[in-house]
């Protein structure tokens, strides 16, 4: 469900502005039409050259930031600063008795970075933070009253609209776009809402 989504200047005509505006100094246009990558880009170890671990404490899992997607045992060991999967159970109840709840939460409420997105809160690493992200959809649309097959549908179409993953990634064989254990983390959120086992730290 993660999504690598580009950042584009809506206006082209913006970006040659950026681009030829005249640097005071030297008297001369800009060169630069690199797009910034964002603040989180810049300040994160990999960015910075170190290794994935360095920012982590003895007592936080270590995993490559290569490894490609997770299937976590416990995803709220992971859930940091983000809301809680008992959050995303009453949302999705709240979506389940209003249409234009549950549309207003799918349309704006679940791409990246807006305000149900709960992986730049989370605490792992890119994959983990994923993995957390994938099963609080799952609790989401389980409380909303969606089928499981309808959740994994919108999630994979999503995916082949806004998402990339690295190569080498086993995808699912059912929802093609989808890895297979972004497929099982939504599928344990979605069966931990009917078993009454959603985790919590």
């Amino acid at each position: 469900m993660d999504s690598a989504f580009s950042t584009a200047i809506p206006n082209p005509s913006l970006a040659a502005i950026a681009q030829l505006s005249e640097n005071s100094r030297l008297g001369f246009a800009s060169r630069n039409t690199t797009l910034h990558q964002g603040i989180e880009w810049s300040k994160s170890t990999l960015a910075l050259g170190l290794p994935e671990w360095s920012g982590k404490t003895a007592s936080d899992p270590v995993e490559a930031a290569n490894n490609g997607p997770v299937v976590l045992k416990n995803p709220c060991s992971v859930q940091g600063r983000a809301l809680p999967p008992g959050a995303y159970v009453t949302q999705g109840q709240q979506a389940n008795s209003s249409t234009v709840n549950f549309a207003l939460d799918v349309a704006m409420g679940w791409p990246k970075g807006d305000y149900l997105d709960p992986q730049p809160l989370a605490s792992g690493n890119v994959f983990q933070n994923q993995a957390y992200g994938n099963y609080v959809f799952g609790v989401y649309m389980a409380s909303a009253g969606v089928s499981l097959n309808s959740a994994l549908s919108g999630a994979n179409a999503y995916a082949f609209l806004r998402s990339s993953y690295p190569s080498g990634t086993q995808m699912d064989p059912n929802y093609g776009s989808l890895p297979a254990a972004n497929v099982a983390n939504i599928t344990n959120g979605y069966n931990a809402v009917g078993n009454g086992t959603v985790c919590h730290n």
